[in-house]
């Protein structure tokens, strides 16, 4: 059976697994468990839904632990159970990257509330990188003469400038600006400069070279 979404349980303890166990059913989710952090990265194919991570039970640093996830570029939304974790605990975690930090025995009605955040977000997540890898396909579309034209519209530059400085007569500065609109699906120069931040953020402060 495929779910939509597999909450990634880690380490929990059997009262939480129990909790945890009843929450995901009633999501139509499956919960896949995992004895150490490494053992699931080692089994996560990029699987939609959220991690619940206790660090209790490894008896090692709660951010380090987020910290071995991101490194791995693992984009799960991580919610964080432990004992006891205090504000300054709670802050790192939070600085960390965890979604949530929720202290045990887990309240059932906070690991909802926590578990619909958690997915609600891998989802938009989610749209946001196959956007952004659209747009990116998209402008790598362009030809080696269209960039050099986009890279000064993106600049500020207007067409009599862009023209001036690559040399070229105006109308072929207003048929390439026409072809990476087509090309970017922009409808007009605001929207292909949004375009372009979404699909290269960098841009905006180091614009593309050619």
């Amino acid at each position: 059976m495929d779910f939509a979404h597999i909450i990634h349980a880690i380490q929990l303890d059997r009262a939480s697994s129990s909790l945890t166990a009843a929450a995901v059913r009633q999501r139509g989710a499956a919960v896949e468990s995992h004895d150490s952090v490494d053992a699931f990265l080692r089994a996560y194919r990029g699987q939609s839904g959220c991690v619940l991570l206790d660090i209790d039970a490894a008896g090692e640093d709660g951010p380090t632990m987020l910290e071995q996830l991101a490194s791995r570029a693992m984009l799960l939304p991580v919610i964080v159970l432990s004992h006891d974790p205090g504000v300054s605990q709670t802050v790192r975690l939070m600085q960390a990257g965890a979604a949530a930090v929720l202290e045990k025995p887990v309240d059932g009605s906070e690991l909802d509330a926590a578990l619909d955040r958690a997915l609600r977000r891998d989802e938009e997540q989610r749209e946001i990188r196959e956007r952004r890898e659209e747009l990116v396909g998209r402008f790598g579309a362009l030809t080696e003469g269209e960039r050099e034209v986009l890279e000064r519209l993106i600049a500020g530059k207007a067409n009599k400038n862009i023209a001036a400085d690559l040399q070229m007569g105006l109308r072929t500065v207003e048929l390439r600006r026409a072809k990476i609109l087509k090309k970017t699906g922009a409808k007009s120069l605001a929207e292909l400069v949004r375009l372009a931040m979404i699909a290269h953020p960098d841009w905006l402060h180091h614009p593309p070279q050619t």
